[in-house]
């Protein structure tokens, strides 16, 4: 049981109002946030699939639900979400630097680095 303190009661308060709207992006933005501070890794994982599900072209959060799952082990799951977001690239996108830094970072990653690294 998770010690109450404002996080965790605005953390219910947010599981609460997404349950009768789940297309509130930045409700889910900011349970994300909170769910990291607290190092709750499930609930990151739920937030960060909402956030990508409702704003597709959020690199930074599909990029992030990448490394998290590679954490987690799930190797081919990671590996098809960074492959969407290089599908998702184009010329016009400008990357500011701390986006493309987590690109690179992310595809130094893995059991078979050549692969990943073979996607960018």
């Amino acid at each position: 049981m998770l010690k109450p303190t404002i996080e965790t009661d605005e953390i219910q308060g947010l599981e609460r109002l997404l349950e009768s709207d789940s297309t509130d992006l930045a409700s889910w933005i900011r349970l994300l946030h909170l769910y990291t501070q607290q190092k709750r890794r499930e609930g990151v994982i739920t937030a960060l699939h909402a956030v990508v599900g409702l704003a597709p072209d959020r690199l930074d959060c599909r990029l992030r639900l990448g490394n998290v799952l590679e954490q987690r082990g799930e190797v081919g799951e990671a590996g098809r979400v960074f492959d969407d977001c290089i599908e998702r690239l184009n010329p016009e996108m400008k990357l500011k630097g701390n986006l493309l830094a987590l690109f690179l970072r992310c595809a130094q990653r893995g059991g078979d680095e050549q692969a990943t690294v073979d996607r960018l």
